[in-house]
């Protein structure tokens, strides 16, 4: 069996859960894990995302071809926004083991998809200010869903 995720908003929905749980063998442990449901992050939030990592490989860009600029035969490094994408990934969310059917993948970078949005507005801060210690500024327009985290938590 595959993982599975269950939101209960009303009552169908609880009975769809304890269905789904009564069909299970017991052959197996089974482990169930509870949370208060959060909603994902917004497209705008999303978009605002991309901006920053888009924004982000441009000004790592400009450097490496100052570089050039400075020392004969060095080849500038090339970023686009997935490499930026990566990094933060790897900087900030780290790595996890992933398992498909019988296979398991070690050591893949986390996803952010899965991150709730007070999750993944924490996790904008942390690029917000790793970018700010190499002197990237960042836009935060002012309607977005990350200024709006930030005003909460001020």
């Amino acid at each position: 069996m595959s993982d599975q995720s269950f939101v209960i908003r009303n009552t169908q929905d609880r009975e769809r859960l304890v269905a789904f749980l009564c069909s299970q063998p017991l052959d197996k442990p089974l482990q169930v894990d509870w949370k208060n449901w959060s909603p994902k992050r917004s497209l705008n939030a999303n978009a605002l995302y991309w901006t920053w990592l888009t924004q982000l490989a441009e000004f790592f860009n400009q450097k490496e071809k100052g570089l050039a600029r400075k020392k004969s035969g060095y080849e500038p490094t090339v970023y686009d926004r997935e490499d930026m994408h990566d990094m933060m990934r790897h900087l900030f969310l780290g790595y996890e083991n992933r398992k498909i059917r019988n296979t398991e993948i070690t050591q893949q970078l986390k996803s952010t998809t899965k991150l709730s949005r007070a999750e993944f507005c924490d996790y904008m801060t942390q690029i917000d200010r790793w970018a700010l210690s190499y002197g990237c500024f960042l836009p935060h327009p002012e309607d977005s869903e990350y200024a709006s985290y930030l005003e909460q938590t001020a």
